[in-house]
């Protein structure tokens, strides 16, 4: 594993001209991946392209700026030490790339927090473009993080990511701070604040597998798990939504194949994307399986995108919208879906139209005798 150990010249100070800067500065270029140093006062190590083997970015050696797209290929793993500073030239459509494994994990103290930002917040990191705070840093700056198919194990804890969301990642249909199309990533512990777009956007199918407890998200045009209609979910399969963070349905609608078990943990809430036809919401063909026990704590909620109620304030308008019947679909239990449990459940605002085969819009359509 290599450590990256970038040092600085303290016989050339970091001043305020640009001149200056780039005397005290070395570049190495290194299979594709180009490091530069710079400032005697801390080091700044400055990336681009591919990832040419496993390594560790350490916190001593950063802020970790991000020139240009960068990607972790499959099979090799990024590891993150605690404490650690990555931004992204701003502003950019660029991002970070996860083919391989990315392992971001921050500890359990404040100190430990990982920060993926934009080049323009010296909140963290300092003033990494030396503009004397001339600019400030503001959301879409960056594209954010993106995980694909391939990632396996990856993990973000104790990690911050601010201003993402410039734009979409193929196959992820939405601009997000955090997009995944693997199933295989965990986070923790974390905060998703400030993006142009969703909080985190996740395809169908990632959404069966991906693991976010323990994390919030703010100042995000969607404060929520966006769940897209890339990647539908494959049959036979199934797979668990259970959040501190609302799921919002993404796709006309949101379908669970016949073959699939959708199951829902106690004090999930689930809201639709809003449309102009409000016509986002839930179809099963499948097994969906929302059992809420019997504690208040645990009731499950499937609402309006504008219930600040349950989830909070998910779409991010302060409460300037209020939650109305007929702001989406609803729930539509098809003639193939067998199975289906709803217990301590509460289905609001539904209704803005019928389901194919069932006469009357309703909170709750069934085809379904089972």
């Amino acid at each position: 594993m290599t450590r990256h150990n970038a040092r600085t010249d303290s016989r050339r100070p970091h001043r305020d001209r640009p001149s200056a800067r780039r005397t005290g500065c070395w570049l190495l270029a290194l299979g594709g991946v180009f490091l530069i140093s710079t400032s005697s006062l801390r080091a700044v190590t400055h990336v681009c392209g591919d990832l040419p083997e496993d390594q560790t970015w350490l916190a001593a050696d950063g802020p970790y700026v991000l020139d240009c797209q960068f990607r972790v290929p499959a099979g090799l793993t990024l590891t993150i030490e605690a404490g650690t500073v990555v931004k992204t030239t701003a502003p950019s459509t660029e991002g970070l790339q996860v083919n391989g494994t990315l392992v971001a994990d921050g500890g359990t103290t404040p100190a430990g927090r990982i920060y993926f930002t934009s080049l323009r917040d010296d909140t963290v990191g300092g003033d990494t473009n030396d503009d004397m705070g001339l600019t400030m840093a503001t959301a879409g700056d960056w594209k954010g993080i993106y995980f694909d198919y391939q990632s396996v194990g990856s993990l973000l804890n104790n990690v911050e990511v601010r201003y993402g969301g410039s734009g979409a990642w193929a196959f992820v249909d939405d601009a997000a701070n955090i997009g995944s199309r693997s199933a295989s990533l965990t986070i923790r512990n974390s905060q998703i604040v400030h993006g142009l777009s969703a909080a985190v956007s996740l395809t169908e199918q990632a959404s069966l597998g991906a693991s976010i407890r323990a994390t919030t998200a703010s100042d995000n045009a969607i404060n929520g798990l966006l769940v897209g209609s890339g990647d539908p979910m494959e049959a036979p399969g199934s797979g668990t939504w259970e959040s501190d963070l609302p799921y919002v349905l993404g796709a006309t609608p949101t379908v669970v194949p016949a073959g699939v078990t959708l199951t829902l943990g106690p004090g999930t809430v689930v809201k639709p994307k809003e449309s102009p036809t409000a016509s986002y919401g839930l179809e099963v063909n499948g097994t969906l399986v929302a059992n809420g026990g019997t504690a208040p704590a645990g009731r499950i909620y499937f609402t309006s995108l504008r219930d600040d109620t349950v989830g909070g304030d998910t779409n991010d308008d302060m409460g300037l919208t209020t939650a109305t019947a007929g702001d989406w679909k609803g729930i539509h239990f098809n003639y193939q879906s067998v199975g289906s449990l709803l217990n301590n459940v509460e289905v609001r605002y539904g209704g803005s139209s019928a389901w194919a085969f069932v006469d009357d819009a309703a909170n709750i359509g069934s085809r379904s005798a089972s």
